[in-house]
């Protein structure tokens, strides 16, 4: 009798973008309770590039990935110039090109009216969205023109399933963004909104930061290997 075929890839190495521009901006806003939007420039949040430090943490990664895995099959990359840059950086230092695979349903969640503003800035420009997003929490709040978590969690439950589909057997790379990391960990390890706003709230992902999975024969599913390990110096 033939074992069953492989349903899952073998790993499953996720990593948030380098450090861009948008994420130094918005921290330094944070800090002063700045309560404008942190718009660097007119400019989309697809074209926030990555600041000199993110490219670095990205080359540093890419090292570390090329000595814990033998060989990366293929990428799926979302199609954000930071999340791309990203990818080239790390592969550069792979040494050779997996099987790009340029992602749209592996993009950013999208904020909508909040995009690229502060809590404060939230507070004070849209008072009564702010009010209705405190009523209905984090997980299930959908901003004007924007995504819930379970929005999103549409997309990346149909990501995942061509994964399962396409990459059967493989090494893959998901080169993303934190909320993505996120809800993927909430989907494949099943938890729970609280869960999920918890981890948010008090380990939220680093730039860089690697989450791995692999395959477990035993549960016959995705076992979780790390979660938000940097491999880059802090002081870079």
């Amino acid at each position: 009798m033939q074992d069953a075929p492989l349903l899952y890839p073998s790993e499953l190495i996720i990593v948030r973008h380098g450090e861009s521009e948008l994420n130094v901006r918005k921290a330094i806003a944070e800090s002063r309770m700045e309560t404008e939007k942190i718009m660097l420039e007119p400019i989309r949040d697809p074209d926030v590039m990555l600041t000199a430090r993110g490219k670095q943490q990205a080359s540093e990664t890419g090292k570390a990935l090329h000595d814990k895995f033998p060989k990366i099959d293929v990428a799926y990359v979302s199609p954000f110039i930071r999340t791309m840059d990203t990818y080239r950086l790390i592969e550069r230092e792979l040494g050779y090109s997996p099987d790009l695979h340029p992602e749209d349903r592996a993009r950013e969640r999208e904020f909508g009216i909040f995009a690229q503003m502060t809590w404060a800035g939230i507070e004070k420009h849209y008072p009564q969205e702010a009010s209705r997003l405190k009523l209905e929490g984090e997980y299930y709040y959908r901003p004007l023109g924007g995504e819930s978590y379970p929005d999103m969690g549409l997309r990346l439950y149909n990501l995942l399933h061509s994964l399962y589909q396409h990459q059967a057997g493989k090494c893959v790379l998901l080169v993303t963004h934190a909320d993505v990391v996120q809800m993927i960990r909430k989907m494949l390890e099943r938890l729970t909104e609280g869960q999920l706003l918890e981890m948010n709230r008090t380990d939220d992902v680093v730039n860089c930061g690697v989450t791995t999975y692999h395959y477990d024969a035993d549960k016959d599913y995705l076992a979780l290997n790390r979660y938000n390990e940097v491999f880059y110096s802090h002081d870079t």
